[in-house]
């Protein structure tokens, strides 16, 4: 696939561990975790596939008595119009999932492909420098 469709699939995903992250802060508990595969070390040295519990890190914060997302893609927080990095959802968490599902609306029609496109190249600009 294109730049722009792998940038799309992980960006979704992301958003649908969020959402979930998010309905499960609106029920009540503190954390989310996802399952992710990891590779770990044995102990004669080889390497072996296997499910690892990873906390999902809230893309939303609290400042004053408001709700912001501010919507991360490849370890950057994405600038959706010029000069500014995050979504008020008013003084409720219910606010952060109605923003969140939004997005990922926008996500699936297209209409972040610029943004998430920009910030996938320069990501991988980033890792070329490293090299």
């Amino acid at each position: 696939g294109s730049t722009t469709e792998n940038a799309r699939a992980k960006f979704l995903a992301s958003l649908n561990a969020q959402m979930k992250c998010a309905e499960a802060h609106v029920a009540g508990e503190t954390q989310y975790a996802i399952t992710k595969k990891r590779y770990v070390k044995q102990g004669d040295g080889t390497r072996q596939l296997t499910d690892k519990a990873v906390t999902v890190k809230p893309w939303w914060f609290a400042e004053g008595n408001a709700y912001f997302v501010s919507p991360r893609y490849a370890n950057k927080t994405l600038e959706l119009v010029k000069g500014k990095f995050s979504i008020s959802c008013g003084n409720k968490l219910a606010g952060v999932l109605a923003v969140l599902k939004t997005l990922r609306d926008a996500t699936a029609s297209g209409e972040l492909d610029k943004a998430l496109e920009a910030t996938a190249i320069a990501a991988r600009d980033r890792m070329k420098k490293k090299r």
